[in-house]
C-alpha cells in the first residue's frame, strides 16, 4: 500500500518540472508515514526528477536537513514556511523545492498534497492534491498521471510572465485535519488563479502575531493589525481561515482575504462543517476556496433557452480535471470535450461541482436538449460541415469545444465532436440513458437533431460526453 503511494507522488513530481534548461530541485517528504516510508518517498521522487530531462535533484541534504531539525524541528512536525525552505534552498544551491505530504484520514484514505516552491520569490509556483480510497494499483496509477499533469500544468502556467500578488496563507482554529485540507485547498486555488501567488505560513510573521496577539489560540486578531504585519514581511494579501466550534456541534468555517494596503477585506466566505467525515471536509474547503479566490477551470458559460440555461460548450477536460482531479480522456487536450465518461461517472461529477459552486447542475432532459438544438436538421445548419465534426471532416478525433458556427442561441457543438448524455432513461426499464448528438466518429445522418441513441449508464466511450444545465 505505502509502495503505491510512493509511486503516486514520484510520479507527480516528475510531472512538476517545467520545460527549460535542467534546474535543480530539492525534495522533502513529510506528514503521517513512518521514516523508512518518507525515505522510501524521498529516493522515489529523487529517481523521478532525475530522469526528466529539465531538472536535476537534490534529495534531502545532510546540511539542509540538520538546519530544519534544528530551527523548525520539521522531522517532528513537518510544518516548515515557504520563506524558510525557500531560505535553506538557496544555500543548497536548488532553484525549486518539492515538498510533498502523506496525510493518513478515515482509516485507508490519504489525502496527499505536494507543492514546488520556487526559492527565489519564495512562492508556491504549483500545487497538486488527490484524495482516493486505496482500492487497487491502477486506480492509484490514474490518480498519480492526473495529479502530475495538473501539478505539470500548474509549473507551466507560471511561466508565463504574468505578475501575481503575493499571498499569506493561516489556518487557525481548526483540528489538524481540518486545518491542513482546508489550508491546501486555498493554497491551490490562489496558486491556480491568474491574479495570485501562494506563500504559506512564515514563521516570523506567526511569531509575531502569536507574541502580539495569542493568534493561533484565539484567532482574534483584527484584520488592520493582521495588514500592517503583511506589510512588513512583503505580501500583498493575507487569507485568513478559521474553524470556530458551534454549540448546535460541528465547526463554523470562515475565509477572508484582506488587502494589506487598504486593511479591507476584498472577498470572503462561510460554511457548516457539521461533522469531519473527509468528503464534506474536502467538498466545504473546496466550496470556500472557489467562493474566495475564483473557480478558475471552473468557468462554465450558460446560455438561456426559456425555462432553464444550458451550456453554451459541451464540458471541456479542463472543467472535468478542476472537480475531479483526473482526466479519463483518450484525446488530451484542456479545450477539447471531455470524453470515456459514464453517465454514473457524470452523476459523480455534478454532484461534486454542485457541492464547490453550491448551485444546481444537472444533464439535460430529451426535451431540453432538442429544444436548445433547435430546428435546422443539424444543430445551428442544414449543411453539417458548418456545424459539426463528424466522420467526414474530423480527422478522426474531438476537436476544441466552439470552432464550428454556432446555432441560433449561440450554442456550439450540439451536432458531433461528442455523442452527449441525458439525463433521461431510454426505455420504460431504465437500464440504458439517452445519447444525443451524433459525434466525431458518426456518419453525417447520426449527427441530426431528430436521431436519438442510448448506451448503458455504466458506458465510458471515447465519443461519449456532455453538457450541464441550470436549474
Amino acid at each position: 500500500m505505502k509502495k503505491v503511494f510512493t509511486f503516486l507522488l514520484a510520479a507527480l513530481c516528475a510531472a512538476s518540472v517545467a520545460y527549460g534548461q535542467k534546474q535543480k530541485v530539492a525534495v522533502y517528504v513529510t506528514g503521517g508515514a513512518e521514516a523508512g516510508d518518507n525515505d522510501m518517498l524521498g529516493a522515489q521522487l529523487t529517481d523521478a526528477i532525475t530522469a526528466s530531462r529539465n531538472y536535476v535533484a537534490v534529495e534531502r541534504t545532510a546540511d539542509f536537513l540538520q538546519q530544519l531539525k534544528k530551527e523548525q524541528k520539521y522531522q517532528r512536525t513537518g510544518n516548515v514556511d515557504d520563506d524558510q525552505i525557500a531560505k535553506l534552498g538557496r544555500q543548497s544551491g536548488a532553484k525549486y523545492v518539492c515538498v510533498a505530504e502523506m496525510m493518513s484520514v478515515e482509516g485507508s484514505r490519504y489525502f496527499i498534497t505536494a507543492r514546488l516552491i520556487e526559492v527565489e520569490k519564495a512562492s508556491v509556483v504549483a500545487t497538486a492534491d488527490g484524495a482516493e480510497p486505496i482500492t487497487d494499483l491502477p486506480t492509484l496509477q490514474s490518480v498519480s498521471k492526473s495529479v502530475a499533469d495538473l501539478l505539470l500544468k500548474d509549473a507551466a502556467k507560471n511561466k508565463s510572465g504574468i505578475a501575481k500578488a503575493r499571498v499569506a496563507v493561516y489556518v487557525t482554529g481548526a483540528s489538524e485535519n481540518t486545518g491542513k485540507v482546508l489550508g491546501a485547498k486555498l493554497v491551490s486555488a490562489i496558486t491556480k488563479s491568474d491574479k495570485y501567488a501562494a506563500m504559506e505560513r512564515t514563521a516570523a510573521f506567526l511569531k509575531k502575531l502569536n507574541e502580539e496577539h495569542n493568534y493561533e489560540q484565539s484567532g482574534n486578531v483584527a484584520d488592520n493589525e493582521i495588514a500592517q504585519m503583511g506589510k512588513q514581511f512583503g505580501v500583498r494579501y493575507v487569507c485568513v481561515a478559521k474553524a470556530s466550534k458551534s454549540s448546535f456541534g460541528g465547526n463554523t468555517l470562515t475565509v477572508r482575504l484582506i488587502d494589506v494596503e487598504s486593511a479591507e477585506v476584498t472577498s470572503s466566505a462561510s460554511d457548516a462543517l457539521t461533522s469531519e467525515d473527509f468528503n464534506s471536509l474536502v467538498n466545504i474547503s473546496e466550496k470556500m476556496a472557489m467562493a474566495l479566490i475564483g473557480s478558475g477551470g471552473l468557468n462554465i458559460e450558460m446560455v438561456n433557452v426559456g425555462g432553464f440555461s444550458i451550456g453554451k460548450y459541451e464540458v471541456t477536460q479542463e472543467q472535468w480535471e478542476a472537480v475531479m482531479g483526473n482526466n479519463p480522456s483518450r484525446f488530451k487536450g484542456e479545450d477539447l470535450p471531455v470524453e470515456q465518461v459514464s453517465w454514473n461517472d457524470v452523476q459523480d461529477f455534478i454532484r461534486k461541482l454542485n457541492a464547490m459552486t453550491g448551485k444546481s447542475y444537472r444533464l439535460p432532459t430529451e426535451a431540453e436538449w432538442v429544444k436548445a438544438a433547435g430546428n435546422y436538421e443539424y444543430s445551428g445548419s442544414n449543411n453539417i460541415d458548418e456545424v459539426a465534426w463528424y466522420d467526414g471532416n474530423s480527422g478522426s478525433t474531438t476537436h476544441p469545444v466552439g470552432q464550428k458556427l454556432s446555432n441560433a442561441l449561440g450554442i456550439y457543438d450540439m451536432s458531433g465532436n461528442v455523442w452527449e448524455w441525458c439525463q433521461d432513461c431510454y426505455d420504460s426499464s431504465c437500464s440504458n440513458r439517452v445519447n444525443r448528438g451524433g459525434g466525431w466518429r458518426t456518419i453525417a445522418r447520426y449527427c441530426r437533431v431528430a436521431y436519438r441513441d442510448n448506451s448503458t449508464p455504466s458506458s465510458r466511450d471515447y465519443y461519449l460526453g456532455f453538457r450541464l444545465v441550470l436549474p
